[in-house]
C-alpha cells in the first residue's frame, strides 16, 4: 500500500511541476541585460558629474 501511495504522490508532484513550468513567465534575459547596462551607465555618469 505504501508504494502505491508514493507513486500517486510522485505523479501528482510531476503534474504540479509540469503545470508550474507552463504558467511561469519566461525570463527576458536580453532585455534585462540591456536595461542593467543602461541603468549602470546612468549611475556611473551621475557619479562622474558629482565628482567633477
Amino acid at each position: 500500500m505504501n508504494t502505491s501511495a508514493d507513486q500517486i504522490k510522485k505523479i501528482e508532484a510531476q503534474e504540479y511541476e509540469d503545470l508550474v513550468s507552463q504558467t511561469k513567465p519566461k525570463p527576458t534575459l536580453l532585455k534585462n541585460c540591456i536595461w542593467a547596462f543602461v541603468i549602470g551607465g546612468l549611475i556611473c555618469t551621475l557619479g562622474q558629474v558629482i565628482l567633477n
